[in-house]
């Protein structure tokens, strides 16, 4: 296996939020892992993020059915939360995915690994794999300017 690092970098508005997310595709399309992060309330802590989560897919998803929902260590010991959930999207192939959740500094992370319903128990190890060595790359950019310049 190889290494994806995200190399993503902007100047917005301070009245703006931003998201961040990492894509990875198997190679005939037939399962993905999405890894994202998006600004939280301070006060809110994995478990309402992951609840929260659970109530958007429930109202969103035609078919939504919850397999396994708990809390687990993810993330090098994070304490967070997973969810095992099936659904049909209007295409009518259903498919199946797997979400882990924590929150980190008033950020909310998800990453979700999908697959067709048919195909998920010969992808399920490879997209575990996967979801087991995401990591958050803590290294520093140096501060600049909105012109791209050095801050000193």
């Amino acid at each position: 296996m190889q290494t994806a690092r995200a190399e993503l970098a902007a100047t917005i508005p301070d009245d703006w939020r931003w998201k961040e997310s990492l894509t990875l595709l198997a190679g005939k399309d037939d399962a993905n892992v999405m890894f994202s992060s998006e600004a939280v309330e301070p006060d809110v802590d994995a478990e309402r993020y992951a609840v929260v989560q659970g109530e958007q897919l429930r109202s969103e998803f035609p078919g939504y059915r919850q397999i396994a929902f708990e809390p687990m260590r993810i993330m090098g010991g994070r304490d967070g939360f997973m969810r095992r959930f099936e659904w049909k999207p209007p295409d009518g192939v259903e498919v199946t995915q797997i979400q882990m959740y924590w929150v980190e500094s008033s950020r909310g992370y998800t990453a979700t690994a999908t697959t067709s319903t048919p195909n998920f128990h010969a992808t399920e190890g490879v997209l575990v794999r996967i979801l087991e060595s995401l990591a958050l790359d803590r290294t520093p950019s140096p501060p600049t300017s909105p012109s791209g310049q050095p801050v000193t």
